[in-house]
């Protein structure tokens, strides 16, 4: 028995030298899914950001993956930590690191310069050696770990069924009390996760729309009129600049549909008389993705308004100037502006930037719209400083760049938006910048063509 006993004693030691290497390891390895989940789930968006920079696949799969796997790390971590289903997490994570590797390999490979995304936005480096070698030293922590905890396959006997363990009490509270945590960062980050996405995707939308005013000036030497009225003797009467930038937003057949519209409209000049022509009102419920912020819930729409006729909406309005009685900017009624007349400088002026729809959806028809008073005011371009007219029912204003909400029945006449601090906007150089709600002091200098500021960003 003393032998036996001698024999089975250096297994059955609590600190065995097989243990103290595992939990080294493990240590290691909690700390970097620790850290780098931890700071995934709070500024999921420039993780989002550097998923989708690998180019491992399209927006969906980087979405997936900016949602799951900052709690995959959370669990393959806690599961280490608490030795529950020991060697499975084990295996788990190696196969995490292992993608990690991956992905990096590839990066260097084809010699891209991006963010690794590796432990959030203040701590981010290049993927580079070192980024690597941090994966690979988790990779090889994980591969030894799944060697240690292995277990040897042995012939199950009725007899070891049946004295098979249970979870205590304490154990089964401890699983509880992480699904619970896990579960309510979960709902966090999703949300989190979902807003960033849309915002990346506004984002995509107005540069867009950016470099659609780019290639219409190449053509016709001048940006497209923000809102239309006498122009070419009426021809596209009351339609704003979004469907003049339809064939430069892959919408060729749909601009087609347009002139088609417009040649067979037999009261082409009517105010009213145009929503009762079909070829207007097909176009009219047809939404453009370009054109719609996916923040907002209420779009793409079609919505039916106090016109009886369903309607699609514009998140983007064209920068007209300060206010509708002052023509400053790039785009407002019957504008024909050339690079020319930016003299304040491409970079340092405004072009088109985000506002929702108004909260009655009367307001903010991509198509054709009247505006406050005929003049496309609110309804495609918008002042920095607008002024309300009679037919909005609001305060005179001047109304300043801030913060609004869908339900805000007079915020359809600021520039704003559904993003969390501030909007997007497109300047005239073609690059997309977000505009904090802070920046309300420096709009009027943005948004004048040529009003004399010097660097507004920089003041």
């Amino acid at each position: 028995m003393s032998g036996n006993a001698a024999t089975e004693l250096p297994e059955n030691r609590p600190f065995s030298t097989r243990l103290i290497i595992e939990r080294v390891l493990a240590m290691w390895v909690c700390f970097l899914l620790f850290r780098s989940a931890f700071a995934h789930v709070g500024n999921p968006y420039q993780f989002l950001s550097a998923v989708c920079g690998y180019q491992m696949g399209g927006r969906d799969f980087a979405l997936a993956t900016a949602m799951i796997l900052p709690f995959l790390q959370l669990i393959v971590a806690v599961a280490l930590v608490l030795r529950i289903y020991h060697a499975e997490a084990w295996c788990c994570g190696f196969f995490t690191f292992l993608g990690f590797v991956a992905v990096q390999v590839r990066v260097l490979v084809r010699g891209d310069v991006i963010s690794c995304g590796c432990f959030g936005e203040n701590d981010s480096q290049m993927v580079g050696w070192r980024t690597l070698t941090v994966a690979g030293s988790g990779l090889l922590c994980c591969g030894i770990g799944a060697l240690l905890t292995a277990k040897p396959r042995e012939r199950k006997t009725t007899a070891s069924l049946n004295t098979r363990g249970g979870y205590t009490l304490i154990e089964t509270l401890v699983v509880i009390a992480i699904i619970a945590l896990l579960t309510g960062l979960i709902l966090s980050a999703v949300q989190k996760v979902r807003a960033a996405a849309a915002k990346q995707s506004c984002q995509n939308n107005v540069k867009q729309l950016a470099l659609a005013l780019h290639g219409y000036h190449g053509v016709y030497q001048h940006f497209p009129a923000g809102h239309t009225n006498t122009l070419d003797g009426g021809k596209y009467r009351f339609m704003g600049w979004p469907g003049r930038l339809l064939p430069w937003v892959e919408q060729e057949a749909l601009w087609t549909k347009i002139v088609d519209a417009y040649a067979t409209d037999p009261n082409p000049q009517s105010t009213y008389l145009f929503y009762q022509h079909a070829p207007h009102t097909r176009i009219l419920r047809t939404p453009v993705t370009a054109f719609i912020c996916p923040a907002d819930g209420r779009l793409p729409g079609p919505n039916v308004v106090y016109t009886n006729i369903p309607v699609t909406h514009t998140s983007y309005l064209g920068v007209a100037g300060l206010d509708r009685l002052t023509p400053s900017g790039l785009l407002f009624l019957d504008s024909t502006t050339r690079f020319a007349d930016i003299r304040d400088g491409t970079s340092q002026t405004i072009a088109i930037g985000e506002r929702p729809p108004s909260s009655d959806l009367h307001f903010g028809w991509w198509y054709r719209g009247l505006g406050q008073a005929g003049d496309g005011s609110a309804e495609t371009i918008l002042g920095v400083r607008e002024r309300s007219s009679d037919m909005s029912r609001c305060p005179e204003g001047p109304y300043p760049y801030s913060d609004g909400k869908n339900e805000g029945s007079c915020d359809f006449l600021h520039f704003w938006s559904l993003h969390t601090g501030g909007a997007n906007f497109a300047f005239a150089d073609g690059s997309v910048r977000f505009l904090l709600y802070s920046a309300n002091d420096l709009m009027p200098a943005l948004a004048s063509r040529a009003g004399g500021e010097t660097n507004p960003l920089q003041e």
